[in-house]
């Protein structure tokens, strides 16, 4: 008898993870019932909240599980999946309703799929958290981005302006190179098709809204690709240290591909789902990309990107901005360039006297 029960017990470990052979019989009622939860206020997971936003689970008796919400095109938004205990967050944008409803489902020891549902009372913010209204703002809906060609680059003497390339990392002395967008089409090699699709256009754009979406879009505004992002880690003024150097203000992360031009340069094709924010404005933002593990001597990837479609943001900064003068505007006095914050030009343009006086 003792060597019979050997022959029954599985040999599949995938399905032990799963339950016991008794699930055969389970019911998304069980499933549920199964499934408890504690909800927290803060993503430290510290302070319970009736209405918190982030939850930890357990399943009882164990068993493999991948929850989730629905969006209003009946997508699924996966929260967590793989695990039998873990944690996942639910943080509806504003305006929808603080009783959300979220789905469990495992399989039985036969394969067979079984699903459940359970809903939870969470905070809705009545503002956007400080990272989204800059990264998604415009009148509290979306921002476009588009190339920012802002990252010099010393090629031979030529100083080249550019919005994708390469540099040291934290910093370092590894290879530099900065490519304007008009010349992505060169740098397909790093593609995963080595195919244009149009983002490579200096007027592809890139929308990020504030309900955690993000798209990118052609020069004729025609979708190239959308998915899904988040934000860890934002202080917005304290920079975590990578190597000993202040580096990282967050984490900007997304699924595969949704940034333009998503390809991590020389990495044969590789899309980053992980970047590290090094500016983030009402008009710039500034990533980088490196492997984990990466010294100060190696290659990072970075893009760079601006924005213009929230006036007041860039005016305010949601409140107040201080403002000093700007000594950038060119002046010929007789051969010499002189940059300038205050005199006169010709008008929408002409040809009237110029004069350009600094501070």
């Amino acid at each position: 008898m003792v060597a019979a029960l050997g022959l029954l017990t599985a040999c599949d470990p995938s399905k032990d993870s799963i339950g016991m052979p008794g699930d055969s019989g389970l019911t998304s009622d069980q499933l549920t019932s199964g499934f408890t939860v504690k909800q927290y206020s803060d993503e430290t997971y510290t302070t319970e909240a009736a209405d918190g936003n982030y939850f930890t689970f357990t399943t009882s008796p164990s068993r493999v599980v991948t929850v989730y919400q629905l969006d209003d095109e009946g997508n699924r938004n996966v929260l967590v999946s793989g695990v039998a205990n873990g944690k996942f967050k639910i943080v509806p944008k504003r305006g929808n309703p603080s009783e959300q409803t979220y789905y469990i489902e495992t399989k039985d020891f036969n394969g067979n799929t079984i699903s459940g549902s359970k809903t939870a009372t969470v905070f809705v913010p009545s503002e956007l958290d400080p990272v989204v209204r800059l990264l998604a703002s415009d009148a509290y809906g979306s921002k476009t981005w588009t190339w920012g060609e802002n990252i010099p680059w010393d090629n031979n003497g030529t100083i080249v302006l550019g919005s994708w390339g390469n540099f040291g990392y934290t910093p370092g002395s590894g290879d530099t190179f900065s490519c304007p967008a008009a010349e992505l089409t060169g740098q397909l090699n790093h593609s995963d098709t080595g195919v244009a699709t149009g983002e490579e256009d200096p007027k592809a754009t890139m929308v990020f809204y504030d309900d955690g979406n993000i798209a990118c879009f052609d020069a004729g505004g025609n979708q190239i690709r959308k998915g899904k992002y988040s934000v860890e880690g934002w202080d917005g003024s304290t920079r975590k240290e990578v190597n000993g150097t202040p580096w990282s203000l967050g984490t900007l992360k997304t699924t595969a591909g949704s940034i333009l031009f998503p390809f991590k340069i020389n990495g044969g094709g590789t899309k980053p789902e992980s970047f590290e924010i090094l500016k983030l404005t009402s008009d710039q933002l500034i990533l980088s990309y490196a492997d984990a593990g990466t010294g100060s001597w190696s290659e990072a990837t970075f893009w760079s990107f601006v924005s213009s479609s929230d006036g007041e943001a860039m005016l305010t900064d949601f409140g107040t901005k201080e403002w000093t003068w700007g000594e950038n505007i060119p002046w010929d006095n007789n051969g010499t360039i002189v940059l300038g914050s205050w005199g006169n030009f010709g008008y929408t343009p002409g040809s009237g006297d110029t004069f350009c006086s600094n501070r």
